[in-house]
Formats: C-alpha cells, structure tokens, sequence
C-alpha cells in the first residue's frame, strides 16, 4: 500500500512529464484569416462570386457620377431695365430663384452676356448659348427624379399653383401635385 506522501509524489511526477509533453509538442498553430480565404472568395452561395476588390470594383462602376451644378440650374427668363439685361436662374434642387447680371459668378462659371431669348455662359473657357427653359449645361429640363421628387414635394417650396417650367399651372397638376404631398405626409408621419 502506498502512502498519501508516495501518492502525492507520484502524482506530481504524473502531472510534470504531461505539461513536459505539452510544451514540447505544443500542437497546430491556430488558425489564421488566410486560411478562410477561399471561403469568402469562392463561397457557393454567393450569387457574385470573386475578390472582394473586384466587388469594390464593380460598386463604384455602378454608381452614376453626381452631375454638376450646371445640370440643376435652370435659365427661367431674362428681363432689360433701362440698358442692362438680368437673367433669372433657378436651383431646381432648392427652389431658389437668383436674378443674375452679365459677369455674375453661378455654379462654376460666369455669365458673358444676356439677351431677351438667352444667356450666355462660359465654364472653364468653354461658352456655350443657354436658351430660356433649359440648364446651364444647353439641355432642354430634365424632369426630377423619384428621389429628388419626393424632398421636393414633402417641401414647402413647391408651389401648388402659379407656372411651372414656364406654363401656367393647370388644375390637373394643381390636383396631382396636393396628392402627392399629402402622400409624402403620410409617409413621413409613419
């Protein structure tokens, strides 16, 4: 029979030769984020498989570039006082309306000269004939977007009659256009 010391003893040796084994045969280093790679970048389920760069890649190919200021300022009339001409310029972002004369800094030009049926703006030494109804850019109005709509009908800025784009307001417009706020109210009240 042997002892509590003995005992002790030999369980002490027992317990040092296991933690001996341990620290020499420490076992497989853990796993690292290398090792996974092939899952995040081949996984099944994934409809679009591929580097996570070329994801990066293909988000930004897909997201349109943001037009210029000149796309949202819109040439709504000009006027003659005495000899000087004025030209009155809308953000349709905003609904501001700005009464500019000849060398007035918008967007990222300058006006060159303006007449009862155009203005004339230069950009970055490019001048181009801007007639009434359409944007600094020479384009005939473009009409707002799903996005662009909604912020501009939950606004206070649109008028529900009066003229737009140079029409007078019919009562058709009028009636779509209080359905809409109150539909963008109804929204913003959920």
């Amino acid at each position: 029979m042997m002892r509590p010391f003995q005992k002790a003893i030999v369980l002490a040796l027992i317990l040092l030769s296991a933690l001996l084994e341990c620290a020499a045969g420490a076992g497989p280093e853990p796993a690292s984020w290398e090792d996974y790679t092939v899952v995040v970048t081949k996984n099944i389920f994934l409809r679009n498989r591929g580097s996570s760069s070329r994801r990066a890649e293909d988000a930004a190919r897909e997201a349109p570039p943001a037009p210029p200021p000149e796309h949202y300022m819109m040439v709504r009339g000009t006027v003659q006082q005495g000899q000087e001409f004025l030209a009155f310029l809308e953000d349709i972002r905003t609904g501001t309306t700005s009464v500019l004369r000849v060398g007035e800094a918008v967007a990222t030009g300058r006006l060159t000269a303006i007449t009862l049926d155009n203005v004339e703006y230069e950009s970055n030494g490019v001048a181009k004939t801007v007639m009434i109804g359409q944007n600094l850019e020479a384009q005939a109005a473009s009409p707002l977007g799903m996005g662009e709509l909604s912020e501009v009908v939950g606004s206070s800025q649109v008028p529900l009659s009066g003229t737009a784009g140079g029409k007078p307001a019919s009562q058709e417009d009028t009636a779509v256009m209080e359905r809409l706020r109150q539909r963008r109210q109804e929204e913003a009240g959920r």
